[in-house]
C-alpha cells in the first residue's frame, strides 16, 4: 500500500517530521504568512510616504511659482521637472499596485495551505474564512487611484507655472 502523498512535498521529496506542525503542515508556512503580511504593510507604507512627499513638494512649490518672476526658459524647465517627478510617482504607484496584488495572492495561498477555508478545520462545521476572503488578492484597487491624485497635483502646479509672473 502506498503512503499518502504529502501535499507540501516538492516533486516527491518528503519533509522531515521536525519541520511539520502537529497537523502535518510545514511550520515554515506560518512564518511565510507573517512575512507576507509584514511585506504588504511595508509596501503600503512606502506608497503612503511617496505620495505625501510628492504632494508636499508640489504644495510647497505652488506659492513660490506664483510669486517669483521666471523667464519662459525657466518655466519650461520647471514644467519638465514637475512632469518628470509626477511620472516617477505614477510609475512607482503602479509598481506598488502590482507588488500588493502579488503579496495578497501569496497570503491567500498560505491561507489555503493552512486550511482556513476548510469546514471544521478551526470552527465546528464552519470555515474560518468565507469564500469572499478568497478574493482578497483583488481588493485594495482604490489605492492605485493615488496616481490620479499625483497627476492632478502636477497638472495644477504646471498651470500655476504657466500663469505665473514672467520677466
Amino acid at each position: 500500500m502506498l503512503a499518502p502523498q504529502n501535499p507540501y512535498s516538492y516533486e516527491g521529496t518528503q519533509l522531515a517530521s521536525a519541520l511539520l506542525d502537529p497537523q502535518g503542515r510545514p511550520a515554515a508556512l506560518y512564518e511565510a504568512y507573517k512575512k507576507h503580511g509584514a511585506e504588504l504593510s511595508a509596501i503600503e507604507d512606502r506608497q503612503n510616504r511617496l505620495v505625501l512627499i510628492l504632494l508636499g513638494l508640489f504644495g510647497a512649490a505652488a506659492p513660490l511659482v506664483t510669486k517669483v518672476h521666471f523667464s519662459w526658459q525657466a518655466k519650461l524647465y520647471l514644467d519638465f521637472l514637475v512632469v518628470a517627478v509626477a511620472l516617477f510617482g505614477v510609475h512607482q504607484c503602479t509598481e506598488f499596485r502590482k507588488l500588493r496584488a502579488d503579496v495578497r495572492k501569496l497570503l491567500v495561498r498560505c491561507e489555503l495551505a493552512m486550511e482556513f477555508y476548510q469546514p471544521g478545520a478551526f470552527l465546528k462545521d464552519e470555515t474560518l474564512y468565507t469564500k469572499e476572503e478568497l478574493l482578497y488578492a483583488t481588493k485594495g484597487q482604490w489605492l492605485s487611484s493615488v496616481a490620479i491624485v499625483i497627476g492632478i497635483a502636477a497638472a495644477g502646479l504646471i498651470c500655476l507655472i504657466a500663469i505665473g509672473k514672467s520677466r
